[in-house]
């Protein structure tokens, strides 16, 4: 009896080491599988994002092929031109290609503001002469934003070359040291926009209303009336926003200056002098130099959007002055191909279809 107890308890014994043997097995082949499916997943999502990123340089590519002397006329830049339309998605096995150039001189280039001095900033806020100061306080009203002479002190201090201050109402590096805070003045061309919202008088809200109609460029340039927003024809008009805004739109474009002021004056029933003098060649262009790919990749698991910043400035072909690329994470639910093109078709390049 004793034995026939023994010989049953073994028996458990050796089943239970099977059992916990069989249960080892399948823990390590699915830990196994399990690696496996994540290296083939990591594998094809690498691979995806190689041939993404390759897609996006072949469209950039065939960007700066637009804009160069060959296709585009660098004398004059309008909307009506090859480059201004925006490439409608194009489907590729396994997903899409969506992108567009916009003309970075048809904003307010932040960095323009480096070429005041404080005769020719007096004379501005002084009303005996128009130029960018008067027009960056006519766009920060538009925007019920404060606006006084420290608003175009403070940008003329952070981008010209010296450390001394263009009026009572600037801002250099002593100024926010005294204040306790932790910015470093650059006394150069801005390279973001971003950083608009550490000068003094501004802030990150005030950079979230502005930022549609803002550049930071290499050097200072005028604004393209060929391509500008009416948000920004209105703020350069000056005591006629309305009126200026209205011919701009409508004549458009203008292939010479000359023609541009002899035009607006016709329609103004202004003198040619007057007319000069309120929209100078300093302040006007109908040309442009410096221009914003944007793109959006999409490919398997991978998807990326691309903004190259590109200057054709003496050039027959634009150079690729910076490149950002961002690898938007994946969405926790998996589009169809046709929500996938609808949100393309809505997404990056929205301001062509409204403009």
């Amino acid at each position: 009896m004793a034995r026939d107890m023994r010989l049953q308890r073994h028996k458990g014994i050796a089943l239970l080491a099977a059992l916990i043997f069989m249960l080892a097995i399948v823990l390590t082949m699915g830990n196994i599988f399990y690696s496996h499916q994540l290296d083939v997943s990591r594998l094809s999502k690498n691979l995806h994002g190689d041939q993404a990123l390759l897609l996006a340089l072949s469209a950039e590519n065939w960007a700066r092929q637009l804009l160069s002397a060959e296709q585009d006329d660098p004398e004059v830049d309008n909307l009506q031109e090859n480059w201004a339309i925006a490439v409608p998605v194009l489907p590729i096995e396994g997903g899409f290609l969506r992108g567009c150039l916009q003309d970075l001189q048809g904003r307010v280039n932040l960095s323009s503001f480096g070429v005041y001095d404080s005769e020719r900033l007096n004379a501005e806020m002084q009303n005996e002469a128009n130029g960018l100061a008067r027009m960056w306080l006519s766009l920060l009203r538009m925007h019920e934003l404060s606006f006084n002479e420290a608003s175009v002190a403070t940008i003329i201090d952070w981008v010209d070359v010296d450390d001394t201050r263009i009026s009572e109402w600037g801002a250099e590096q002593q100024s926010y040291d005294a204040n306790r805070t932790l910015v470093m003045v650059a006394n150069s061309v801005l390279t973001d926009i971003e950083e608009l919202a550490v000068m003094r008088g501004y802030g990150p809200n005030s950079l979230a209303l502005l930022r549609p109609w803002l550049s930071a460029l290499p050097r200072p340039t005028t604004i393209n009336i060929n391509t500008a927003p009416q948000q920004i024809l209105q703020a350069m008009g000056g005591t006629l926003p309305q009126a200026f805004s209205d011919y701009v739109l409508s004549e458009r474009p203008f292939y010479s200056l000359e023609s541009f002021h002899e035009g607006l004056a016709a329609a103004m029933d202004m003198e040619i002098q007057e007319v000069e003098t309120m929209w100078p060649d300093n302040l006007v262009g109908i040309n442009s130099d410096y221009f914003s790919l944007q793109l959006q990749v999409s490919l398997g698991e991978s998807q990326l959007q691309i903004e190259s910043i590109l200057g054709r400035f003496d050039r027959n072909e634009p150079a690729v002055i910076s490149r950002t690329v961002t690898v938007v994470p994946a969405m926790a639910g998996r589009l169809d191909g046709s929500e996938n093109l609808n949100r393309a078709q809505t997404g990056i390049c929205e301001h062509l279809e409204s403009s």
